[in-house]
């Protein structure tokens, strides 16, 4: 798995409660969510295995965030990767 970090605002209204299905097999509860940047949009998922809470403090972010994750590649079907937070620094 490759790291990533990213650091921008939350887009509060793209800010969905829903299970994640990394793979075809697996789903895990968390959150979906969308992060601006200086210069991209950055589509994100947290799961709750990894940050107990993580919707209701993305929701109560204010300002900047620092976000850290991994990138998650499903190499079975088309490459597709999945940006997956562990760590949220305000």
């Amino acid at each position: 798995m490759n790291q990533f970090g990213v650091t921008g605002f939350i887009v509060k209204s793209s800010l969905t409660k829903k299970n994640i299905q990394p793979v075809d097999d697996m789903s895990y509860p968390g959150c979906s969510f969308l992060v601006q940047t200086d210069n991209f949009l950055v589509s994100c998922c947290s799961l709750d295995k990894y940050i107990d809470n993580a919707f209701e403090t993305l929701q109560n972010t204010k300002g900047k965030v620092k976000l850290e994750g991994f990138l998650f590649v499903d190499t079975y079907s088309d490459n597709a990767s999945l940006s997956v937070v562990t760590k949220i620094t305000q």
